[in-house]
Formats: structure tokens, C-alpha cells, sequence
């Protein structure tokens, strides 16, 4: 599955999950604004070589494979974004991990992961 389609599922699993939890909010809107990293963090569990990106303006992250760089909206401009450093990572870990633990008191990253693995189809195209 190429990352543009996985992206894709992730949103509409997540559709499906937590519909109840957004009643105003999509999946896609979610991961563009405060859940932004918690779609890196999914993304980078089945994608290991990814790399985390943080905007230059430290509002919102992303993923970079395969020299493109993505949010759920797909393929954004390369240049707005730098690699995260540790202390980024450390910024993305304190302001966009929203505060949604449902099952068993999981984070959305990880529940989706245990979800996508439940589906047991994702074949990941490199």
C-alpha cells in the first residue's frame, strides 16, 4: 500500500472508531490540527524508515518518505518543513497529543494500530 493510501485508511478507520468522541470534527480535520502527530506516530509505526517533520512555524507535523512530505491531506511542500529533533519531538509529545484516551485508556495512535493490525490486509508498498 502506497503512504497516500494508508494515510487515507487511517482517516477512514478512524472515521469508523471514533465517530461518537468527534461529533464536529472529522478524522481528517483531527490529524490536521491538534492530532497531527499522533497520525506521524501511526504512520511511522508500519512506515519505520519515515521521518517525523515539524513546520517551520511549529504549528503542525508531518511525514517524510520517499523525498515527499505528507499530512493528511497528502503531499504538502517539502520546504515548510524541517526534521524533528529531539526537542521537537518533545514539543509534539506536550502540545498535539490531545487529551482522547478511550479504550482501555490508550492514545488514538495506539488504538488505531492495534485496530489496523486487527484488519491483518496492509500489505506496504516501498
Amino acid at each position: 500500500m502506497k503512504i497516500n493510501e494508508f494515510i487515507d485508511f487511517v482517516i477512514d478507520l478512524m472515521n469508523e472508531i471514533y465517530d461518537e468522541f468527534f461529533i464536529n470534527l472529522s478524522a481528517k480535520d483531527f490529524f490536521l490540527t491538534s492530532g497531527c502527530y499522533e497520525i506521524a506516530k501511526i504512520v511511522q509505526h508500519y512506515y519505520p524508515t519515515s521521518i517525523i517533520m515539524i513546520h517551520k512555524n511549529n504549528d503542525n507535523c508531518a511525514i517524510a518518505y520517499d523525498n515527499q512530505v505528507y499530512t493528511a491531506n497528502g503531499i504538502v511542500n517539502k520546504d515548510d518543513y524541517k526534521k524533528a529533533s529531539l526537542e521537537d519531538i518533545s514539543y509534539l509529545e506536550t502540545y498535539f497529543n490531545p487529551d482522547v484516551e478511550v479504550y482501555n485508556q490508550k492514545s488514538v495512535s495506539e488504538n488505531i494500530i492495534y485496530e489496523i493490525a486487527k484488519c491483518n490486509i496492509l500489505k506496504i508498498e516501498k
